[in-house]
């Protein structure tokens, strides 16, 4: 199992230093989520500095109250899993996921893949 992790390049918070993505099962899923509802030419090792960080986090957090990252993961689930526990817990997670890279994004001061 891999890993992912960014840094933050200037970060205004604790939130902001880095993000770690325990598996890369989940930040490919992320990164698709992001390319379905965001833009699909999102790259899966993106840096970004300060201005496109906080601008990407507020595209990302407007879609995310909007409800479409939970229809996207909800979809998905229900294509990869049988059982609706597991389904629901993998919704949880990535709609987890999605707020902490949003987070991180508007407090990293521009970021960079590790």
């Amino acid at each position: 199992m891999s890993d992912q992790e960014f840094k933050g390049l200037n970060p205004k918070s604790k939130a902001g230093e880095s993000i770690f993505f325990y598996s890369m099962d989940y930040w490919i899923g992320l990164c698709e989520g992001i390319q379905m509802v965001y833009d699909e030419s999102f790259p899966p090792y993106v840096s970004m500095d300060e201005k496109n960080a906080g601008y990407v986090a507020d595209a990302l957090q407007r879609r995310l109250d909007y409800g479409l990252f939970k229809a996207y993961f909800e979809h998905t689930a229900s294509k990869i899993f049988d059982d609706a526990s597991e389904a629901a817990g993998y919704v949880e997670t990535m709609l987890d996921y999605t707020a902490q890279y949003i987070e991180f994004l508007k407090n990293c001061g521009g970021c960079k893949p590790v």
